[in-house]
Formats: structure tokens, C-alpha cells, sequence
């Protein structure tokens, strides 16, 4: 491998307990969430593929592909623990877990401990990497982590207008989203009419309009919480 290749892999350093996600709006929505919810994870690095290596693309491929590239990062033997969060589109949570499962379990130079279910640590162990894996929305159900913002949004009343809006351009053919990504429609809907519009969760964030107290994200805070755990 030329130095050029090995610069392109250390664009962010990784570190003892790294949380990867397939982009920055959930990287916003996790950073937010643990400062929301006071949860202090020491030595924490929130990875978003593209900035493992320029040459990887975000979404779940580029989840899959970090997992496959990951041992060549110059600092991988600092990772004890590593969380795994994305979407379940329109494979489902137990068709995703499979992939990732069956991702980790090829890697030859890094000994992955495997979670036996969703939303669980694997137990730490010497010379592994504990493994934890969640998928938005909710380790069960199909959908994204825009169907678990949608559910705690403030403003009920304008998702509800954002409904009608969709609704309309489906009743008149003129709505193109496929169905996996309907719910991403639907905030970008809502969000559009926020005082400064912003198609994305980090503006949603900023802006207040996500409720990261309601308790439809309890199941994530509690996965977050076990990095906070030195057994």
C-alpha cells in the first residue's frame, strides 16, 4: 500500500470506545442525545464512514465496508468497545443484524465479540472488540432514524400538515418517494416550514424542534449507557 492509500485511511483517529453510524446527522443526534441525557463515554470517537476513508461512501454499505477496512486504521488496537447504529430501511432489523453479524464474523485480523441480540454489548473480553449493534428505528420495525425522530417532533400539528402534503402529491401521481424512504419525505416536509428551513435533523437539533427527553428514545439512551459501563 502507497502512503498516499494509508493517508487516506487515517482521517480520523478511532479510540477505546467508538460509536459507528452512517452519517452526520446521526452522529448530531447521538452527540446530542448524550449530552441531553448526561451520559459521559470516556475516550469516545462517533464515526461516520466517510471520514474513516474518502473512498467509502455513508448508508449501511458504508457501514459494512469500515467493518472490512477497519484493522488497517494505524490505531485500531486502541477500540475496546464499538457501536454499531443504523438504519433498517426496508430489509428490517433482523436482516441488517445478520449482515453486520456475518461482516464481523469474516474479518480475519480483528477478533469481533458478537452481540447474540440487537441493542446488547457483547462481554468484554482480552484481546477483542466488544460489539454492540442498533438499528434505528427501533431494533424491530422497518424504517430509519427519521421514524424515530417523527415521533418526537414538537410540533404535531405541522407533521400533521406535512401528512396532508404528502398525501396530496400521492393522490395526484405526483409523489416519487419510494416507500422505505417515505419518513424522510415526511420530516423534510416538516421541516421546510421551520423559521430557518433545514431538510436535516442537525438543523432540527439546533432549532429545539426534537424532543430527545420523550421516552421513545429510552431503548437508545440505555444502549448508549453501556459504554459508560468498565466491566
Amino acid at each position: 500500500m502507497s502512503q498516499g492509500q494509508l493517508k487516506q485511511r487515517e482521517l480520523q483517529e478511532i479510540t477505546e470506545n467508538t460509536i459507528l453510524v452512517e452519517g452526520d446527522d446521526d452522529r448530531a443526534i447521538i452527540d446530542k442525545l448524550c449530552k441531553k441525557r448526561k451520559i459521559t463515554i470516556p475516550n469516545q470517537t462517533i464515526l461516520v464512514p466517510n471520514e474513516f476513508s474518502e473512498k467509502i461512501g455513508g448508508g449501511f454499505r458504508g457501514i459494512l465496508k469500515t467493518i472490512e477496512e477497519f484493522h488497517l486504521n494505524s490505531s485500531y488496537h486502541k477500540v475496546k468497545k464499538l457501536l454499531i447504529l443504523c438504519d433498517a430501511n426496508n430489509e428490517g432489523a433482523s436482516k441488517r443484524f445478520s449482515r453486520i453479524k456475518k461482516c464481523l464474523k469474516e474479518q480475519k485480523n480483528i477478533h469481533f465479540s458478537i452481540p447474540k441480540t440487537l441493542g446488547t454489548l457483547s462481554p468484554l473480553r482480552p484481546n477483542t472488540v466488544s460489539v454492540g449493534i442498533f438499528i434505528f428505528p427501533n431494533n424491530k420495525d422497518k424504517g430509519t432514524l427519521e421514524t424515530l425522530c417523527l415521533k418526537t417532533l414538537k410540533e404535531q400539528k405541522r407533521l400533521q400538515m406535512a401528512n396532508y402534503y404528502l398525501q396530496a402529491l400521492r393522490k395526484n401521481n405526483l409523489l416519487k418517494t419510494p416507500n422505505h424512504r417515505l419518513d424522510k419525505a415526511r420530516l423534510h416536509a416538516y421541516l421546510a416550514a421551520s423559521k430557518e428551513p433545514n431538510i436535516h435533523i442537525r438543523g432540527a437539533l439546533k432549532n429545539q424542534e426534537i424532543d430527545l427527553n420523550s421516552n421513545h428514545y429510552d431503548q437508545l439512551v440505555n444502549f448508549l449507557r453501556s459504554l459508560t459501563d468498565s466491566t
